[in-house]
């Protein structure tokens, strides 16, 4: 099987069927009779080097699950005692395999730009008739591909819809203040706080299922009779609360209303709160500039992507081009379009190209597409300055000569 990409991964179900009935909705299980369906992901056969290559560039990244008695010390220690917990019934998982495995990375990057959201991936390995997961819910949205053996799942409803990754405290504040008075989770391990009659759903994932679960539905798992291990792909989303605190953060160095101190001996009585708090409240609906908040949000996705386009270091070369040149994004190399003054520049996270603004409705399209001509540049460019720049978007990493493309 080729390549996975999102919409293989989900198929049968659309796309655009998976964001309007499933996402941050309901959960979604696909079984697929196809043993074979992840193996250009990875396979069981793959995980004894990825426990080995993992301890050895992140032994934190790899962590024992089970008993006290089985978790003490594993984690610090080489694959031997991972391996000789596992022998024991322990569960073990790898955080962000991505890092380490490029079929996973390439998934996850272009998860990454479909989604707009930090993409990572882990694995979950469990010997057979052992617990995988305890029960518990996540503060992101996960997709669970099973990958070898299989794993008897339990799913729940949700005790806290859409439960938030972080709750933004202030310097003043405890994390404590977060659960008095904003109603954040205490825990994730929901087994003594969250007890169901009845789960929604249960069900046993072979190799090639998958299950998507929504952020903070409950959930349980065991291996069944054979060992068994799954990929998890955690999705993090950026919500409204971090879109208005970037704004908020943004104007506030703007107004100087909005660093002025409260009144002197402030209380929740105080009529002339209230009346201050709901004209600065609608002075920030009016004066925010959503724009400059959502491109520091993207400006620092693309920093925090850290990787940059395949094949930049090996095929930089210089190359003969013309106008009917195909060109194709580096894969796995995000860029943003950012307006800078005279100045416009395509942005990713290894570098930026830097060009007078008269190329601005060049770049904006370069920043657009993944792939296209060299004379389908537009911006009034003459033939000779579409070759330069695309030889610029070659040399800096940006873009590479598609193999297919063909010259006159």
């Amino acid at each position: 099987m080729s390549e996975l990409d999102f919409n293989t991964l989900i198929s049968p179900v659309t796309r655009e069927q998976f964001v309007s009935e499933y996402w941050e909705t309901k959960p979604l299980r696909i079984s697929r009779r196809q043993p074979d369906y992840y193996a250009s992901l990875v396979s069981g056969g793959d995980i004894d080097y990825l426990l080995s290559v993992a301890c050895l560039l992140d032994r934190e990244g790899v962590e024992v699950l089970g008993s006290k008695e089985l978790r003490d010390g594993s984690d610090k220690k080489p694959a031997s005692a991972v391996y000789q917990a596992y022998r024991q019934g322990a569960s073990f998982r790898i955080r962000g395999i991505n890092r380490y495995w490029k079929p996973i990375w390439t998934l996850c990057i272009r998860m990454q730009e479909l989604f707009g959201f930090q993409v990572a991936a882990n694995l979950y390995c469990t010997p057979a008739d052992s617990r995988a997961l305890d029960r518990h819910y996540d503060l992101h949205d996960t997709m669970l591909l099973q990958v070898a053996g299989s794993k008897y799942w339990r799913v729940f409803g949700s005790p806290i819809e859409l439960p938030l990754e972080h709750v933004p405290l202030m310097k003043f504040e405890r994390p404590i203040d977060g659960v008095q008075y904003r109603g954040a989770p205490v825990i994730r391990d929901v087994t003594a706080k969250y007890e169901p009659t009845e789960p929604i759903d249960e069900f046993v994932l072979e190799p090639g299922d998958l299950l998507y679960l929504p952020r903070g539905f409950v959930h349980e798992a065991r291996s069944t009779d054979s060992i068994s291990a799954h990929v998890t792909i955690g999705i993090y989303p950026v919500t409204w609360v971090d879109l208005i605190a970037v704004a908020l953060g943004q104007l506030g160095y703007q107004d100087v209303r909005l660093r002025k101190a409260l009144p002197v001996g402030f209380s929740s009585a105080d009529a002339s709160i209230k009346e201050e708090f709901d004209r600065l409240l609608n002075e920030v609906a009016s004066c925010s500039d959503v724009s400059k908040a959502v491109e520091e949000i993207r400006a620092s996705l693309t920093w925090n992507q850290q990787a940059i386009g395949e094949g930049s270091i090996t095929d930089s070369e210089p190359q003969s081009i013309d106008v009917a040149t195909l060109v194709e994004r580096r894969p796995g190399l995000s860029c943003r379009f950012v307006m800078d003054g005279d100045f416009v520049r395509l942005a990713a996270c290894h570098g930026d190209l830097s060009l007078p603004k008269y190329f601005a409705t060049a770049i904006r399209f370069v920043s657009e597409n993944q792939n296209f001509s060299v004379g389908a540049i537009p911006g009034g460019l003459s033939d000779h300055s579409k070759i330069m720049l695309a030889r610029r978007l070659i040399n800096d990493g940006f873009f590479r000569v598609a193999k297919n493309s063909v010259h006159n």
